[in-house]
């Protein structure tokens, strides 16, 4: 799990953040990005999961990754993106 977290963290700025939400999921907050280049990063991080492998017990696991956008701007509050249903997301893979 630290090897995923690490690579999720490579690419991505200074002033955006990673956490674990749970389990196998995890959370990408990207500050003062448009929607265009929140696109763009997310789709860098999923390539980037899609293709790293883990050592394990002599084997390689390859990881996968499915990744949904939301934006989140000014007028939103935090329980928005957390509290009942999601928003509508857009979708990068299947």
């Amino acid at each position: 799990m630290c090897r995923v977290a690490s690579t999720l963290l490579d690419g991505i700025r200074d002033t955006d953040y990673v956490g674990r939400l749970g389990g196998e999921e995890f959370a990408l907050l990207s500050t003062r990005t448009s929607w265009e280049n929140g696109i763009s990063l997310a789709e860098c991080v999923e390539i980037n999961l899609n293709n790293f492998m883990v050592d394990w017990c002599d084997r390689k696991i390859a990881v996968s990754a499915s990744l949904g956008l939301q934006k989140y701007g000014a007028k939103d509050e935090g329980v928005d993106l957390t509290a009942g249903p999601m928003k509508p997301c857009i979708k990068l893979s299947a």
